[in-house]
């Protein structure tokens, strides 16, 4: 997973360049579309991994909450 990140972060890195470099010049503002829709596909992307990570979490820090508790009410 790590390293299909990267991978997703080095194609977002380099669609950025593009429109960072003045000397490129895009034939049409479809391409210029393009690039840019890429861009922030990718960064839905990372969001919902994100948010999934998160909620993985959370669920494990409610578990551990929960046992601990038990093993409060145990001793």
């Amino acid at each position: 997973m790590a390293l299909d990140t990267d991978k997703r972060l080095d194609s977002l890195e380099d669609s950025y360049r593009v429109l960072e470099d003045g000397t490129t010049k895009f034939h049409s503002y479809s391409d210029l579309d393009k690039v840019v829709t890429s861009i922030f596909d990718e960064i839905r992307a990372m969001r919902r991994r994100t948010e999934a990570t998160l909620r993985v979490l959370k669920t494990i820090e409610d578990r551990v909450n929960l046992y601990i508790e038990q093993q409060k009410r145990i001793k």
